[in-house]
């Protein structure tokens, strides 16, 4: 039965850390659009612009909060993992960052 709680928890840290890269990913994608993004006559004229239209900016709000949820709740059950501590704390770290990323992204188009 040891053996059997291993694998969940090593499986639950590999999660976060997917989940890790995730956020990210969508911050670069978020940061290409704030300095890259381009608009003429009001249409996306780059890739950067089309992945804001399609939604960019929802997923990297959400992923924000799943984030910080998931940092809080990998912090509270880890049971002496340090990898599993260390990428909750990353994914906490990551809620500002995303946030900020997200408010440079906005705010240089408006």
């Amino acid at each position: 039965m040891d053996n059997t709680s291993q694998k969940k928890i090593n499986g639950s840290t590999v999660f976060l850390i997917i989940w890790l890269a995730l956020q990210l990913i969508l911050m670069l994608l978020a940061l290409g659009y704030a300095f890259l993004g381009e608009y003429t006559a009001n249409h996306a004229s780059n890739i950067w612009s089309m992945l804001w239209g399609r939604g960019l900016g929802l997923m990297l709000t959400v992923s924000n909060l799943v984030s910080l949820v998931l940092g809080i709740i990998g912090l509270t059950t880890k049971k002496g993992q340090k990898m599993r501590g260390l990428i909750s704390v990353l994914l906490i770290i990551a809620f500002p960052l995303g946030v900020f990323c997200l408010i440079l992204a906005v705010g240089t188009h408006f």
